[in-house]
């Protein structure tokens, strides 16, 4: 069971190719929904790297063990929808995050928000929403 992707068409299906993201999902009647809280790159030891594409490489792999663990056996690639929440929009975040998207296959639909400050020096935050595995851990 997956979720079915829309790049859209016209100048929506030019910008989905730009960023590499859908403009619409499609998800299953039956799908099993995980939901993230706001994930950074932040290390096991809880320190952040200062560059932005560390903190975005970190962030992925972050989310796609934790994605994993969660019951979303694809991890990232079983990600329909990724909340962005920035410090500033700028070019290496927008590459940065290309590059994980297919290095992941992740082609989910995405907001982005730019907000003045985040937890403890995070640049980036993402919320991601997955379909999960229907035997998936329960951990309530």
């Amino acid at each position: 069971m997956s979720a079915h992707h829309f790049p859209g068409t016209g100048a929506l299906a030019q910008v989905s190719a730009i960023l590499g993201l859908s403009q619409a999902v499609s998800i299953p009647t039956n799908g099993r929904i995980i939901i993230t809280s706001g994930q950074c790159g932040f290390r096991e030891d809880m320190t952040i790297s200062d560059s932005m594409t560390e903190q975005i490489k970190q962030l992925a792999r972050n989310a796609h063990k934790l994605l994993q663990e969660a019951g979303a056996t694809g991890g990232l690639k079983d990600v329909f929808q990724v909340t962005v929440y920035m410090t500033e929009m700028t070019d290496e975040l927008i590459e940065s995050w290309k590059v994980m998207k297919n290095q992941y296959g992740l082609k989910a639909v995405e907001t982005g928000v730019s907000v003045p400050q985040l937890y403890e020096g995070a640049k980036v935050e993402m919320t991601f929403y997955a379909l999960g595995s229907q035997a998936g851990t329960e951990k309530l």
